[in-house]
């Protein structure tokens, strides 16, 4: 028994002897940190679907001067609800950009045929033609926005970075009778601009 508490205390003796000798290694303070950057570029992007109307196609197929149409696909005689519902739109704006925007729309002058020109009140005249533009959401009564052949006011806005939505346009044909059977076309420019 004595034996073997002397070889206890000879190999506690001996651990103790080995950890005093190990080297240790110093905790040392950390020296370099990582830090993640993200950067979103300011990014302007969108499509809108699909490319054309042919006012009245549900209809007859031909315009009537005084009479007033909308790009509505429940009726382009129809006028749009209060609020506009995405089915009363043509169009779809598809958004892709990174930051809100503005959307501006602007209607030129027909070309062809008995060319009809914007009178850039939003009410049609005698030889002129009058442009609203209208957004889901909106109350059509109240909200919709003159489109002229330049130089429109914001016809919506903000729309939210990604976020896409439908729109639709009227047109109120000129009072004056036609001269010419002739089909007429015109262009509208859609267009976003940052804050």
């Amino acid at each position: 028994m004595k034996l073997l508490r002397k070889a206890k205390h000879l190999i506690l003796f001996l651990v103790v002897m080995v950890l005093v000798l190990l080297p240790t290694t110093p905790a040392m303070a950390a020296t370099t940190a990582t830090v993640f950057v993200n950067a979103t570029p300011y990014f302007m992007s969108f499509t809108v679907t699909p490319y054309a109307w042919s006012v009245n196609s549900t209809g007859t197929g031909v315009i009537v001067n005084g009479y007033t149409y909308y790009s509505n696909p429940l009726g382009e005689m129809t006028v749009p609800s209060d609020p506009v519902t995405t089915g009363e739109c043509i169009w779809s704006l598809n958004n892709t950009s990174s930051v809100s925007t503005n959307i501006t729309i602007n209607w030129s002058d027909f070309v062809n045929g008995d060319a009809m020109v914007n009178g850039n009140t939003g009410e049609n005249g005698a030889a002129t033609f009058g442009a609203r533009s209208y957004f889901q959401g909106m109350n059509y009564s109240t909200q919709n926005q003159v489109v002229q052949s330049a130089a429109s006011g914001f016809a919506y806005g903000p729309l939210g970075a990604t976020t896409n939505v439908t729109w639709g346009l009227t047109l109120k044909c000129p009072t004056n009778a036609w001269g010419s059977g002739a089909s007429m076309n015109s262009t509208v420019t859609v267009t976003m601009t940052g804050f």
